[in-house]
């Protein structure tokens, strides 16, 4: 959940712009030291037929190196941005804190009510079988005139109530889920929400 809410996605993308900024600002104040060294050769050989060993010393070869040293005088911008950059942070940070909190509490409310609407699914499938199949036996007796029309008429309305709170179950269920894939992140890969071409999932009643 952490992971893919996106609330939490922006926070920390915010939190990681925000020490990136810190780091440069840091990086500004500090002093700046640039060191640059050469090594220069010059001469020339005493035999025109000889190699690099007939080369005599000459005073014209040496080193020469070049120093520079950067101080960030007077720059109080700078300072003032890493203060500010500090300050950003810790609230991102207490913000993060807060909504996992949240999200943390949310996740426990959303799990009781999924569970809750998983045992009256079951319950309600449990009901309508039970209405159907009394309503099967109630045309059988009928048919034999062991009971009445009106009889098998309040079987037929058992039945159907049976059916409506079935399918009332099943929407709760399917909505307790859809919450819980809202607040964990997981709606988008599971719907394939970004990409519209690719088939789309589907929730499914968990079975005994």
């Amino acid at each position: 959940m952490r992971q893919n809410h996106p609330q939490l996605g922006v926070l920390r993308t915010q939190l990681a712009n925000s020490r990136y900024d810190l780091a440069q600002a840091q990086d500004q104040e500090a002093p700046n030291l640039d060191l640059s060294l050469k090594y220069v050769f010059n001469g020339y050989r005493s035999d025109p037929l000889g190699g690099t060993a007939g080369f005599t010393e000459s005073d014209l070869q040496g080193y020469s190196a070049e120093l520079t040293w950067t101080l960030p005088l007077w720059d109080n911008v700078t300072g003032e941005t890493i203060r500010k950059r500090l300050l950003e942070q810790k609230q991102l940070e207490l913000q993060i804190r807060d909504t996992e909190s949240v999200l943390a509490v949310g996740l426990q409310t959303v799990l009781r009510s999924l569970e809750l609407a998983v045992e009256n699914a079951r319950a309600a499938q449990v009901a309508k079988d039970l209405a159907e199949a009394q309503l099967a036996n109630g045309v059988d007796r009928f048919k034999l005139g062991r009971i009445t029309s009106f009889e098998v008429s309040q079987l037929q309305q058992d039945a159907l109530e049976a059916q409506e709170r079935e399918i009332l179950s099943r929407i709760q269920y399917e909505s307790s889920l859809i919450d819980l894939l809202i607040l964990t992140g997981e709606i988008y890969s599971r719907y394939n929400l970004e990409s519209a071409a690719e088939p789309r999932g589907s929730a499914h009643l968990p079975s005994e």
